[in-house]
């Protein structure tokens, strides 16, 4: 039986109806996923419960903390020191981010910024009930060490990418991540809403004219087609496959 958390604290722009949340849908984060019925039930009455729509930049004071994402996908931002915006991950459902400021404090100047791929529903943790579970429960430290154990080989393989490949590579690469996580079938994955020229040029380290000229030629290959201006559908998931491939094996 699926348990609703009616009592729940929401906060939303624009004040829409409160979504009610199940506690199946917090047990998707993997950091969460070994934790007791009592324990996730008492841990999402505490949480407070953010639900956005799509393209919306999360204001800071609602990503302090840990958080979870419960649904949706979440792009991860950070600014150089000459102001210009770096994307450095695709955070989706079950996700978590945020352990390192909360771990470190305010000292550690990190300055991170969320914006919203799709509508999501983001689960809030404060400081200090992240740090006293830590504290509590062995399972859910464990939990938070792995995660941000696979935090940092991604960020590696990134930066791999960012130091050795060319665009080209780059948004193939990237694109791969966007239609794993979108789910592949009968070898092609619909991306739904389509990312945006600019925001994936920020991801892939590159600009929005290069990468539009990319995707452009992914298109006349037969790889890439759009739907219309919300989703953008791989055709050919194996073929994108390939010619990653191909360029790596050219770098």
């Amino acid at each position: 039986m699926t348990t609703s958390l009616e009592s729940a604290t929401f906060t939303e722009p624009g004040r829409q109806p409160r979504p009610a949340v199940s506690l199946q849908t917090l047990r998707r984060a993997g950091v969460l996923k070994d934790l007791s019925e009592a324990r996730l039930q008492a841990l999402a009455q505490t949480c407070t419960w953010h639900h956005y729509e799509a393209g919306y930049t999360i204001p800071h004071p609602c990503t302090a903390g840990f958080c979870v994402v419960a649904s949706g996908r979440v792009l991860l931002t950070s600014y150089e020191r000459g102001g210009r915006q770096v994307a450095f991950q695709v955070m989706g459902e079950g996700d978590s981010f945020g352990a390192v400021p909360t771990l470190l404090g305010p000292e550690c100047g990190e300055s991170v910024e969320a914006v919203t791929l799709q509508p999501s529903l983001i689960a809030q943790l404060a400081v200090e009930d992240f740090q006293a579970l830590l504290r509590d429960d062995p399972d859910f430290n464990l939990a938070v060490m792995r995660e941000m154990a696979q935090a940092v080989r991604r960020l590696t393989e990134h930066i791999v990418e960012l130091s050795t490949m060319t665009v080209r590579g780059r948004v193939l690469a990237a694109l791969l991540r966007l239609l794993h996580r979108a789910g592949v079938q009968a070898n092609q994955a619909r991306i739904e809403p389509a990312p945006r020229h600019q925001v994936l040029a920020n991801y892939v380290g590159a600009n929005r004219e290069q990468v539009t000229r990319e995707l452009s030629w992914l298109q006349r290959q037969g790889v890439l087609a759009r739907d219309g201006k919300q989703a953008l559908v791989v055709a050919d998931v194996a073929r994108l496959q390939h010619l990653l491939h191909e360029t790596r094996g050219k770098g």
